[in-house]
Parts: structure tokens; sequence; C-alpha cells
């Protein structure tokens, strides 16, 4: 929906990573070489590299960052780590660091000094601003070449300096959602409230968790994720799109060669009341400002468009892919649940699972590259999915 494009579109090319390539555009003969190297390398590492638990930061659990100057022990501390850009709803920790209770770190990692200084501006002085890539290497914790991850990052820091709860975000749009609830109670008491959905940095061999949570079938019915049988789950665009079909080419190919597997679709869905406690915390922390075309209406008018919209783009979605996803399990993920429960940070993306939850491929955008004015699905993807798939069903 447009509502949801405007909090994170901009931003979500950023962790996408698509190589749009302007070569290709200007020489079309360069089409076949660039093909042929990207081909070359094999299908899923770029999306290992960019998304493996060392480049989503650290797990809950761990120990915080020793950030220096900063204190942690005694403090409820909220840290945010930005590296490379900066969202354009920074300002919005200007009332953040003004909660009772609550102790903010932004740490900037390689960004200029004007930037930095503009930044420190629009948070203001309650806040602690480390421009420091030591600080934002130890924040990610990972180093590739000589990038840290770019992904936006938010740690909640117990006062024995442990995580207990994160946010990977490519905005601050969470502040929207019950995660400002969440850190209203973290600041009076250290604690996340009961029933708040943890994110899992999950990878080869780690048990997933099981959501407790139910989700909704395109029937309107009821459905639960249990232990019993290898999943594939996809994130994925309409089968109808140029990328989506070339995806869905693959994906549905496999499922008719491994029918033991069953390949869940999960497809977003922004409940009622996401909408309305997105309005309500848009108004309370004064990000109704930025988009007055939703936000300086009438709150009954806010909803109509909302839901109007919503409810097209979710038809649309549901059309497309009920007309070609035969055999699939079709499941919309209210709300992102399952997505913030197993840190799924992209779409197009897949995750595969034994019988029993082991993660067999962990949460992985799919490899695909958009070159010579078309794009294009690796050709070696579906065979390292075979692989894994043949080793699922082995002792099924």
């Amino acid at each position: 929906m447009k509502m949801r494009r405007i909090m994170t579109g901009l931003l979500l090319f950023v962790l996408l990573g698509f190589a749009l390539s302007a070569v290709a555009d200007e020489c079309e003969y360069c089409a076949p070489a660039i093909i042929e190297e990207w081909e070359s390398h094999p299908p899923f590492e770029r999306a290992h590299t960019d998304f493996c638990p060392y480049t989503l930061g650290l797990p809950i659990g761990a120990e915080a960052p020793a950030i220096p100057g900063v204190e942690l022990i005694g403090r409820h501390t909220l840290i945010v780590f930005f590296n490379e850009f900066v969202c354009p709803e920074v300002g919005l920790l200007r009332p953040v660091s003004q909660i009772e209770g609550l102790q903010l770190v932004v740490v900037l990692s390689r960004l200029p000094k004007s930037t930095v200084t503009a930044i420190t501006d629009q948070i203001g002085e309650k806040a602690t601003v480390v421009a420091d890539p030591t600080a934002g290497i130890l924040c990610s914790s990972y180093y590739v070449g000589d990038h840290p991850g770019v992904a936006q990052m938010t740690f909640f820091v117990d006062e024995d300096g442990a995580i207990i709860h994160r946010r990977i975000s490519p905005d601050l749009g969470w502040l929207a959602y019950d995660d400002f609830l969440v850190l209203l109670h973290f600041a009076e008491t250290g604690t996340v409230p009961e029933g708040t959905i943890l994110q899992h940095v999950l990878w080869y061999g780690d048990t997933a968790p099981w959501p407790e949570f139910p989700f909704e079938t395109i029937e309107g019915g009821e459905a639960f994720l249990t232990p019993g049988r290898p999943r594939l789950f996809y994130w994925g665009f309409a089968p109808s799109s140029e990328m989506g079909g070339l995806i869905f080419r693959d994906l549905d190919t496999l499922r008719s060669e491994y029918p033991d597997v069953e390949f869940v679709w999960l497809i977003h869905y922004t409940s009622d009341d996401a909408l309305t406690e997105i309005w309500t915390y848009y108004h309370l922390i004064g990000l109704d400002a930025l988009h007055p075309e939703w936000f300086d209406i009438p709150f009954d008018e806010y909803m109509s468009k909302a839901r109007e919209e919503r409810d097209a783009d979710l038809d649309a979605l549901v059309t497309d892919v009920s007309a070609h996803a035969e055999g699939w399990t079709v499941l919309l993920d209210v709300d992102s649940r399952l997505s913030g429960l197993w840190s799924v940070a992209v779409w197009p993306s897949i995750m595969i699972l034994d019988s029993d939850g082991t993660v067999l491929l962990p949460f992985t955008n799919y490899p695909r590259n958009y070159i010579g004015g078309e794009w294009h699905v690796h050709p070696g993807a579906i065979e390292e999915l075979r692989e894994i798939l043949s080793a699922a069903t082995e002792d099924e």
C-alpha cells in the first residue's frame, strides 16, 4: 500500500541491494559479459554476505557493545545504529530522547561531519550521539571488506548491559507500531511486555521458534505453523510480474518435484489495529507533519483511505497468487509478525526448514539481477535449492 511505501520504499532499495546496471543500459553489448560474471559466483553468496547473522547485528541475550564514553550498567538504554545512510525520520528520536527513564544512544558510522552535526541538532542534547566507525562495527558485530552493515538497527539494553529486544528496519517506522508501547514499557521497567514478538537471528543448523500466533488463510480461515514436515517459505512478488514470474517459475518447478515439502507463500497484511496505531503514534511523535496527505485529515477519512488501498492491493495480489500457485499454502502474515520473529528483512526472500524446524536455508534474498533492461534470476539457484530439498526429504 502507498502509505507503507512512503515509510520504507526509498530506504528499502538500500537493503535490497538491487544491481541496477547503468553500464548495461548504455551498452547493450556489455550485458552478456555482466551476466556471465554474475552467474560465475555461487547464487546465494551475496545474500549471505548481506544478511547472515554477522550482518544482522547482535542477537537477543548478547552483551551490548561497549561503546566508548557510554555507561550501560544501571541504565535502560536504546541504541540506534546508522551506517552510511540516515532515514528522513531521524528527527523522531528527539521526543524519544525525552522519555523519562530512557537513555538514548545514537551511533553514526561512515557519515560526513556535516551530516553528523545536522543529526545531532535534530535529535537534541538529551541524546548521546557517537560518531565513531569502531562503535558502528561493534553495533553490527561484523565487518565485511571495508563496510559495516547498512541496515538500521536498534537495541534495547537492560540495566545489566544485555540486549533484551532488537529491531532491524530500514527506517524508524517501527515507532508507529506496538514497539512504541514496548519502548515506553522498557523505559519504565527495563523489560519488554509479555507477548512481545522478539526477533531471532537464524542461521544454518539453528532451530527456528515456531510462531504461537495464528495466520489467516485467503479463504478467511485460521491456520497455525507447527513441526511435522519440511517447508519452503516464500515472501514474494506477484507471479504475473516480470521478476516475480521468474522466481515463481523456479519455485513452482521445485514444488512439483518435492511433494513432501510444503511450499508456503506469506503475504503481508496490515490489520485495522495496526492502521489505528500508525495514526495514533504518528500524531503522538510528530511524523504526521511529514505526510499530511495521510495524517492531516480526519481519522475516519484516514481509515477509509487506508483500508481501501490496503484491500485493493491485497485483493490484487491474492487473485494473482491464487491463479498461479495451485498446490501452495498461502497465508496472510498479519502485521508481518512472522517476518519479525524470524528477522526477514527484505523481499523477495525464501527460507527452508526441515520437519523439526531446523534451518536448512536461512532467510535469503532470492538471487536476481537487472541487466540489459530486463530481470534475470541466477540459474544456479534452482540447483542449489534442489540439493537442500533433497536433503530435507531423504528421511521423510
